[in-house]
């Protein structure tokens, strides 16, 4: 052993897992975490066939996919995968406010972990239907004796300790089955997190987060959003529209199988009509020996600019029916996901949310990570990477029972510290 190595402090190593379940792919990112910090070690996507709208419809094909995704990874690591954590999305997902008040224990020595915990747990004795679990319980703010706005009470004085929380529910039986899947392809199931949360954590500054900002991952089969502000979550949802929609829409219009719309999407595909000159034109390849053709870019902007308007319209929508004021959103809107490729798809979002800013967000740099790593696209597998490092570190001997007692609860009260 060299001297360096005898300064060093023994600080253990672990290999976590990030697996992205998409309707369209399924990607799954390797990652070497130590003291909470950690860097990308390896990285592979598969087609994924077995996911509509976010929900797992076939397991022994998603494990197939995982499965295929996990031996790309590790081929580029040189080592095993370890603990997996993976998203989970779909209409299924409901989530509401609750609040809680616990009186402290003993004043004197003020407020104690033991009292965070007690009101958090109280937050969560809510009414569900009887095939819904709590995914998460994630803190939005404390009270202290009618002091509003602490983020912290930990080691403050009070008599009376109260929290509002934001709890996200989703049915039993598809947290179960995404459970199944990365099990069966012969990894441990470390927990499971909602693509929402795990897409703003990779693309949303500091600074957006405490302006107030909604996170938009624009998938294949889902729109999922996340609204959050003063660096907590406020509400969260699905929209069972995604790009594979707009890729439908091409394929009916234009008479083409799906394959070769998604192409077009991708290599012609547009936000804005205005945007596209009259002489444009793409040419689609020749399928069911039909000889090639030509075809002007503005009708397949004609295509994507009216259900692209649909559905960031369900998204504003939503956000006013949450109460969720475009004026309490600084930040602006951060467009996220497969579809953020699409060219003029800020200025679009800019025209539907009137009062708000937009950009596409690229997810944080990683070390160790490659560049094609910070593509929209790839967001959730890292912001869910960034999460299962968080956890693993907040993760001592005397919590971790409560935290692993039920399936995909490992997330609880950890937002509040990102």
């Amino acid at each position: 052993m060299s001297a360096t190595d005898m300064e060093q402090p023994d600080v253990p190593e672990e290999v976590l897992t990030a697996i992205d379940l998409g309707t369209t792919k399924v990607t799954v990112l390797l990652g070497l975490a130590r003291e909470g910090a950690v860097s990308a070690i390896g990285f592979g996507t598969a087609p994924s066939h077995g996911l509509m709208k976010g929900t797992v419809v076939d397991i022994e094909t998603t494990v197939e996919a995982i499965s295929r995704a996990v031996r790309e990874a590790e081929a580029q690591a040189g080592v095993s995968a370890g603990l997996a954590f993976a998203t989970i999305g779909g209409n299924h997902i409901h989530s509401a406010s609750s609040q809680a008040m616990a009186t402290i224990a003993n004043r004197e020595h003020g407020i104690t972990e033991e009292d965070f915990q007690r009101v958090l747990e109280q937050a969560q004795n809510i009414s569900l239907p009887s095939d819904h679990e709590i995914l998460h319980a994630i803190v939005q703010e404390f009270s202290v004796d009618n002091q509003d706005g602490i983020r912290n009470p930990v080691g403050m004085y009070g008599n009376k300790l109260e929290a509002r929380v934001r709890i996200v529910t989703g049915a039993i039986t598809c947290i179960q089955n995404v459970i199944r899947s990365v099990q069966r392809s012969g990894l441990a199931c470390g927990g499971v997190i909602l693509q929402a949360l795990a897409a703003e954590r990779a693309v949303l500054t500091p600074e957006e987060r405490e302006l107030g900002a909604v996170a938009l991952d624009l998938g294949g089969g889902t729109t999922d959003m996340a609204v959050i502000t003063g660096k907590a979550l406020r509400h969260t949802a699905v929209v069972t529209l995604g790009g594979n929609q707009i890729t439908k829409d091409i394929a009916f219009g234009l008479r083409i199988p799906f394959g070769s719309a998604e192409e077009l999407k991708r290599s012609a595909g547009c936000c804005l009509v205005s945007e596209i000159r009259d002489d444009e034109v793409a040419q689609l390849p020749a399928v069911g020996g039909r000889q090639p053709r030509a075809v002007p870019r503005r009708a397949i902007a004609r295509i994507i600019e009216p259900r692209i308007e649909e559905m960031l319209g369900m998204v504003r929508d939503e956000l006013r029916t949450a109460g969720c004021p475009e004026e309490s959103l600084g930040g602006g809107v951060v467009l996220t996901g497969g579809c953020a490729h699409l060219p003029f798809l800020v200025e679009k979002a800019e025209q539907v949310f009137e009062q708000l800013s937009a950009r596409v967000g690229e997810p944080v740099q990683l070390p160790g990570a490659p560049d094609t790593l910070r593509r929209p696209e790839h967001a959730c597998a890292v912001g869910l990477l960034l999460l299962a490092a968080e956890q693993r570190r907040h993760a001592v001997p005397r919590r971790r029972a409560p935290l692993f007692g039920g399936v995909g609860k490992w997330f609880k009260g950890l937002i509040k510290d990102s």
